[in-house]
C-alpha cells in the first residue's frame, strides 16, 4: 500500500513539474500571461524553489508582452499592464502609469480596467482621490459586465455577482 502511494505522489509530483516546463515554454514563446504565471510561483515558492530575481524577471518579460498587447488594442493588456504598474512586479511601481493603462482598458470595453481605475480614484493612488469618479466608473463596470456577461463571459457574470454583494453601481440584492 505506501508502494502505490508513493508511486502515485511521485506522479503526481513529476506530471506538476512538467505543468511548470510547460508554462516556462509558453511563457517563452510570448505568452504574458504564462510569464505572469511563472513570476507568481517564483515569487511563492509553488512548486519551485522560491527564487525572488526570477520572479522579476518573468514578471518583467510579462509587462513587455501587455505592452505590447495595449499597442495592439488589445483591452485586457492594457488592464493587465496597468496591473503591474499597480503593484510594482516587474517593473518600477507607478500609480500615474497604472491609471493610464487602466483608462485605454476601460475605453476599450475592459471592465477589469475601469475597476482599476476605480480603485485608484477611491485610495488616491496617482490621482487626486475622487468619490465622485470612483462611482461613475462604477456605472461603466457594471454595463461592461452586464454586456460581458450578456455574450456568455462567466467572468463578467461573476464580476456583477460581486457588484450586486457589495451593492455598487447597483442596488445591493
Amino acid at each position: 500500500m505506501k508502494k502505490i502511494l508513493l508511486i502515485a505522489l511521485l506522479g503526481f509530483v513529476s506530471l506538476y513539474a512538467l505543468n511548470v516546463a510547460d508554462v516556462e515554454r509558453r511563457c517563452n514563446n510570448g505568452n504574458a500571461n504564462a510569464c505572469v504565471n511563472l513570476g507568481d510561483l517564483y515569487l511563492n515558492g509553488e512548486a519551485v524553489t522560491q527564487n525572488f530575481s526570477k520572479a522579476a524577471e518573468f514578471y518583467k518579460k510579462a509587462a513587455r508582452l501587455y505592452e505590447k498587447a495595449c499597442d495592439g488594442g488589445y483591452a485586457n493588456g492594457c488592464y493587465s499592464l496597468g496591473f503591474l504598474y499597480m503593484t510594482g512586479y516587474g517593473v518600477t511601481q507607478n500609480f500615474s502609469k497604472a491609471e493610464k493603462f487602466y483608462k485605454k482598458a476601460c475605453g476599450g470595453g475592459s471592465a477589469d480596467g475601469c475597476a482599476g481605475i476605480l480603485l485608484l480614484y477611491m485610495a488616491g493612488k496617482g490621482v487626486t482621490q475622487n468619490y465622485s469618479k470612483g462611482i461613475e466608473l462604477v456605472e461603466t463596470a457594471v454595463e461592461l459586465h452586464k454586456k460581458a456577461c450578456g455574450g456568455g463571459s462567466a467572468d463578467g457574470c461573476a464580476g456583477i455577482l460581486l457588484l450586486y454583494m457589495a451593492g455598487k453601481g447597483e442596488t445591493q440584492n
